[in-house]
């Protein structure tokens, strides 16, 4: 028997018929295997650690008919296939396991001189027995109609341990395996298990982060003992909706656990890679953070042949990205494959991707924390008047995760002209350090756990002298040690237009109603500015009536006024500035001429000068109106 296996088990390599006489062997062993009736040779090939997987790796499908015409065999650009069987199909049955599909692109492969990454789904696509078998079936609410096993189930570990270790044995003294991706972790390949909200709660009320947490560790140690030679991989994804930050902490969390407890073993990759993929996104800020200890690799969104949009550009620049972010291989789709038009562009960046993984890295991972801090500052308004109490600016501090820091420094020095600053502090998700109510500057240091966020609101008074805009200008850094992938949002500016709007008012009066000819008056006039904002530029006249003669004034002022005639003769005419709370008295001094009669009139006006906004423009001249005796 054990004759029999050999031959089965390294037809391959010995260079036999590998077509229907391997695949049934295939079959017929695994079964034996299924029975308990066979094992297979654990020193059938060899056992030392494989080097990490480098290079353009091209997706191919297990179902295809006649796999060995695919010009991707012979194509030098090519440096290995991937294979994305699904769990139902190679384990139909309890007491089926049907490797012949991956077994017959196995003997291709080394044929050609090429390697092969290999993952097996499970997720939505576990076969029926398992929950007959006593896994619960969970019914995803995303309107798929599609169900899954949650991972945390413990008859769904059971099975899906099973058939990983059986898939070990088999695979991973083959030379030709040159990484394994693994399952189970979520709906798919990657580790994303929920999207929608509803999802998200009801896999919380089942257990949740902590429960996905433990499992997630519990499969990686499942394919790190089954895969003892073979780089093994998780293909990262939020596990909890789409921009969940502690979704992205638990995924954090996992992928330093792979890394500590598996150094220069435990691969990084996702399947997102597009012409605009950076470190923003966690599950590449992983892949650079770790590329020099970890094998790394990259699965693109789509192929940019059929979806050049959703790639964000061309194939080349997607590959660019990669290579940037240390990718050591990348998987590209069919079409952009076997394109003759990439080859030039697959071959160059293919170096490029090998060259990150050469040399070998040295498996002592250090990482550094990061956390994507941002703040945002608004006061909800895009014009402020000079002088009056603006409206509060509200300044919010996030940690977007992945991690909970300490010693985030935020900072706020208001511009000069706002004066008269207070603000409070609220927080939500367990912020500490921040100054719930103070004066003047924000200047406060504080630890932040993912998610959480601090709302400031600071109101004060625009100072009635402020000409041309303020601009209030709020930042948060973090500590030294803490890597923020994105620091172009940990400053925010609020710039708003000032506006100048001053209530000018003119009065006169000489003291009496009645005047006589040839008798010397005095009138008056007094003009301010009741603000709020400081008016430069406002124009004082008086024109005295021409019965009134031999007109002398002087001028005083309170409040900062300029620019008015301290001593002058006949009539008024001064172009002033005048400060909020600011006035003017003018004391004017004639003789009514002897021949005078009727009524003697004498009006002042005051203007505001272009730029000034005067809301009672009613109280901007004012007469004084006596009969003559």
């Amino acid at each position: 028997m054990n004759n029999f296996l050999d031959l089965a088990w390294n037809s391959k390599y010995r260079k036999q018929t590998r077509s229907r006489f391997s695949r049934i062997a295939g079959r017929f062993v695994t079964l034996l295997f299924a029975a308990g009736l066979a094992a297979i040779p654990e020193t059938a090939f060899c056992q030392h650690q494989k080097a990490d997987p480098a290079g353009i790796i091209r997706l191919f499908s297990t179902d295809v008919a006649n796999p060995e015409d695919s010009p991707s065999w012979t194509n030098p650009n090519i440096d290995g296939m991937r294979l994305r069987p699904v769990w139902s199909d190679v384990q139909s049955t309890q007491a089926t396991l049907d490797w012949s599909s991956i077994d017959e692109i196995m003997e291709l492969a080394t044929e050609h001189g090429k390697f092969i990454g290999l993952s097996v789904t499970a997720g939505v696509t576990t076969p029926q027995w398992v929950y007959d078998a006593g896994a619960t079936k969970y019914h995803l609410q995303d309107g798929s109609e599609r169900s899954m096993p949650i991972p945390w189930d413990d008859k769904f570990l059971t099975q899906w341990s099973g058939f990983v270790r059986a898939m070990g044995q088999r695979y991973d003294g083959n030379p030709t395996l040159g990484y394994i991706v693994m399952s189970g972790f979520g709906q798919a390949i990657e580790t994303r298990l929920a999207e929608t909200d509803a999802d998200v709660a009801a896999l919380t009320a089942r257990g949740g982060m902590p429960s996905w947490i433990s499992a997630a560790q519990q499969l990686i140690r499942l394919y790190a003992d089954a895969f003892p030679t073979t780089p093994f991989f998780i293909t990262a994804a939020n596990p909890f909706g789409l921009s969940n930050a502690e979704g992205l902490a638990a995924l954090q969390q996992i992928i330093d656990w792979g890394v500590a407890n598996y150094p220069g073993r435990f691969g990084i990759m996702n399947a997102t890679l597009n012409a605009n993929s950076n470190t923003l996104y966690y599950p590449n800020l992983a892949i650079y953070t770790y590329y020099r200890t970890q094998p790394t690799g990259f699965q693109t969104l789509c192929s940019a042949a059929r979806d050049p949009r959703r790639l964000g550009g061309t194939l080349e620049q997607a590959l660019m990205a990669g290579v940037q972010l240390g990718a050591k291989f990348v998987e590209v789709y069919q079409l952009d494959a076997d394109d003759p038009a990439n080859q030039e562009v697959l071959a160059t960046q293919g170096a490029a991707l090998e060259a990150n993984a050469s040399p070998a890295p040295s498996p002592s991972p250090t990482a550094s924390p990061s956390t994507d801090l941002t703040i945002t500052i608004t006061d909800n308004e895009t014009t402020a008047v000079a002088g009056a109490r603006k409206n509060p600016y509200v300044i919010v501090v996030r940690n977007s995760g992945p991690s909970t820091i300490g010693g985030a420094v935020v900072r706020d020095l208001f511009p000069a002209t706002f004066a008269d600053v207070t603000f409070t502090a609220t927080q939500n998700g367990g912020v500490s350090g921040y100054t719930a109510s103070g004066a003047g500057d924000i200047n406060d240091t504080l630890t932040m756990p993912i998610g959480s966020f601090v709302t400031y609101r600071a109101r004060g008074t625009l100072r009635s002298s402020a000409t041309g805009t303020i601009s209030n200008t709020a930042s948060v850094t973090p500590p030294d040690g803490v890597i923020d992938p994105n620091l172009g949002n940990n400053s925010a500016s609020d710039t708003d237009t000032i506006t100048r709007v001053g209530d000018l008012q003119a009065r006169v009066t000489d003291g009496t109603a009645n005047v006589v000819p040839g008798r010397q008056y005095t009138y008056r006039i007094s003009v301010s500015n009741t603000g709020p904002s400081d008016v430069s530029g406002a124009v004082i006249r008086d024109s005295f009536p021409n019965v009134f003669t031999g007109v002398s004034f002087t001028a005083t002022q309170t409040g900062g006024a300029s620019g008015f005639t301290a001593n002058g003769t006949g009539d008024i005419n001064d172009t002033v500035t005048l400060p909020a709370d600011s006035t003017i008295v003018y004391s004017a001094t004639g003789t009514v001429s002897p021949s005078a009669e009727g009524t003697m009139s004498d009006t002042v006006t005051v203007s505001a000068p272009q730029g000034v906004t005067d809301p009672s423009l009613g109280n901007n001249s004012a007469t004084d109106t006596d009969t003559i005796r």
